[in-house]
């Protein structure tokens, strides 16, 4: 996701994503950095099954 989107990074940061990286791309004549973010799928898996 966008790097200056903040709501979406605690949004996906609340739901047990972690930041994994970054990539950066051209869109046109800027240059915009996205961040990569990763979850656990046994562990998120795991915690449904015991709700």
């Amino acid at each position: 996701m966008f790097e200056r989107n903040a709501r979406a990074i605690a949004f996906y940061m609340k739901s047990g994503f972690a930041a994994a990286g970054s990539t950066t791309f051209p869109v046109g004549e800027d240059l915009q950095t996205d961040i990569v973010m990763e979850i656990a799928l046994a562990e998120t898996i795991e915690e449904e099954r015991t709700r």
